[in-house]
């Protein structure tokens, strides 16, 4: 053990430095970290939705729109307008099968020609089960389906969004059911085709046009928060190396290890330190849930992100192929977490008959039930309750 602390310990305080020197860099104002809004998505998503509505107020018409068409290598009169309801625009409930429905982040539909392009933009969330494949239905195939239509996949350094994202079941759809990339959907990044895109729509502003600064702002963001990015992956690429190298492959050992470190020691490594921790939880979480419930496919697994400040991992408990329990773990790098069920069932007697499982029933203002929760410090009872409300449910469904 003194061998792995010691190398730990090395490692650390150069990634100390590492984090150091980038708090040193010289501070001026920016909105996105005054609002704090950094690595928010839904704030992002709003930004470039607005620089890419031709009727937005910036008062610069289709120029920016078409700017970004170019860099997508589509026509600069692909679309000239866009609909209402840009960002975030609802596409139905979600159905028990993933087939449909959804939210999209940012959507140009110009209803003229009947094109649209469609931006799901990733930044700390991980990919949805079926997202993109629901998004590309709902663009070729729905009853509001387009004449032509294009997806991009935005991720800070261009990244390629996981299979279960991409798969379903209409085989007619890309390959047997599973999209093309560069053909059914592109991948763009943050670091390379929205910062060329932001420089050129802030050459077109004068001096002193107030919408010149916070482009050049959000310019100046992309750089620090893809650079934060990269360095975190290279952190956690690390740590791995030396727990490996040193025999500590299980999740069990991991976490038992790093919460032998000092993080007092290690300032600005110390949150980071404590992700990882609550990172290799969640694995743990995912690895129980396969024991105990093998017929658990792994696409039935999301691991969705932040939401509302806390992380969230959820899993979905099927019986015969209809899901009957969700599972969503929350937690917080500072909080051992806490279980949320989500019981799919809608029989009068289940607020009575899971009165003697451990947990509370959560409800709405008319006193229905909405979930179930139970906190959890750690996941030695998880199989023993979650077979407790499954044999509920499957009793009174």
């Amino acid at each position: 053990m003194e061998k792995i602390m010691n190398e730990l310990d090395e490692l650390f305080r150069k990634l100390e430095l590492t984090y150091q020197e980038d708090n040193n860099a010289p501070d001026s104002f920016n909105v996105f970290e005054a609002f704090r809004i950094q690595r928010s998505e839904l704030a992002w998503s709003a930004w470039i939705a607005y620089l890419l509505n031709p009727q937005g107020n910036h008062g610069f018409g289709d120029i920016f729109l078409r700017l970004f068409l170019k860099h997508v290598h589509l026509p600069e009169d692909y679309v000239k307008a866009a609909q209402e309801n840009i960002v975030e625009r609802v596409i139905g409930h979600i159905d028990e099968k993933y087939e449909k429905g959804g939210r999209i982040d940012i959507i140009v539909h110009d209803p003229g020609v009947n094109k649209a392009i469609i931006i799901e933009n990733k930044i700390d969330a991980d990919d949805q089960k079926k997202q993109l494949y629901r998004y590309y239905r709902y663009a070729n195939t729905g009853k509001e389906k387009f004449d032509d239509s294009r997806i991009f996949y935005l991720t800070l350094l261009k990244s390629n969004p996981d299979e279960k994202s991409i798969k379903g079941d209409d085989k007619t759809i890309g390959k047997e059911g599973k999209l093309r990339m560069d053909e059914d959907f592109f991948c763009i990044s943050y670091i390379d085709d929205i910062k060329n895109w932001l420089q050129e729509c802030k050459a077109e502003c004068d001096e002193s046009n107030p919408l010149r600064s916070i482009i050049e702002q959000s310019i100046n963001e992309i750089d620090i928060i893809c650079h934060q990015t990269a360095v975190d992956e290279k952190f956690q690429k690390e740590v791995e190396g030396v727990l490996n190298a040193n025999g500590k492959t299980s999740i069990a050992d991991k976490v038992g290890v790093l919460k032998k470190i000092e993080v007092e020691k290690y300032p600005k490594c110390s949150e980071k330190i404590s992700s990882l921790i609550k990172i290799y939880q969640r694995d743990r979480f995912f690895e129980l849930i396969h024991h105990h419930f093998p017929s658990v496919a792994k696409d039935d697994i999301s691991q969705e992100g932040k939401l509302d400040g806390y992380w969230t991992s959820t899993a979905d408990i099927c019986q015969n192929g209809v899901r009957s329990i969700q599972i969503m773990h929350n937690w917080k790098s500072d909080a051992p977490g806490e279980l949320i069920c989500s019981v799919d069932c809608d029989s009068p007697n289940l607020v009575s008959e899971l009165g003697g499982v451990r947990g509370v029933w959560y409800k709405d203002n008319n006193d229905n039930p909405l979930y179930w929760s139970f906190g959890l410090d750690d996941y030695d009872g998880l199989y023993s309750i979650l077979k407790e409300i499954l044999d509920v449910v499957c009793k009174i469904s």
